[in-house]
């Protein structure tokens, strides 16, 4: 079973972008601890479109989430999310 969640990360400032990536990191170590939740798991997101603190903040939150172990990804990769899907 897989598991494809989207992620918006655009919000209009940088403490809220990570604040959205520590909430969705600290769930899903917690359902990790309780084998709650399948191996597999993605969350596509959505970031800022231009680049500065919001958009690293942005990355900063996709790393959080990567160190948990789920797959993470902008949306606009509709081939690799599909990827994903299909594994």
């Amino acid at each position: 079973t897989n598991i494809i969640k989207p992620l918006n990360l655009a919000q209009s400032e940088t403490t809220k972008i990570l604040e959205h990536g520590s909430i969705r990191e600290f769930r899903i170590r917690k359902l990790r601890q309780r084998q709650a939740i399948p191996d597999r798991v993605l969350f596509a997101f959505e970031g800022p479109e231009e680049r500065g603190p919001r958009a690293k903040a942005c990355q900063e939150a996709a790393a959080m989430l990567r160190e948990t172990g789920v797959a993470v990804m902008p949306f606009t990769e509709q081939v690799g999310i599909l990827d994903f899907a299909r594994a």
